[in-house]
């Protein structure tokens, strides 16, 4: 706790979700929980930030690895900047989601 509220204190939500996004994946074996959509988890972190090309980046990730929530990526409320994106766009018609 005293490690986020530095975080937090210093950089805010965007600091704590930098702190997560590289604490995930050295950790991604500790528990089935955080291996679960591990880089649809951290597409969503940076669409929360507003990083497109990131969130764009983890979800063609998120692609090539087959994750499980895929299915719901159109309507993912951490990815809706990146819904006017053709990029986006063209991944949706890709997984027949469009």
């Amino acid at each position: 706790p005293d490690l986020l509220d530095s975080i937090y204190q210093e950089s805010g939500t965007k600091g704590i979700y930098h702190w997560y996004i590289d604490w995930l994946p050295k950790n991604e074996t500790s528990d089935f929980y955080y291996t679960v959509n591990l880089n649809l988890r951290i597409a969503g972190l940076y669409g929360l930030m507003g990083d497109s090309p990131h969130a764009l980046e983890y979800l063609e990730n998120a692609w090539e690895a087959r994750e499980s929530s895929l299915p719901n990526i159109k309507y993912n409320p951490e990815l809706a900047l990146l819904r006017d994106d053709p990029r986006f766009k063209a991944m949706l018609k890709e997984m027949k989601l469009d």
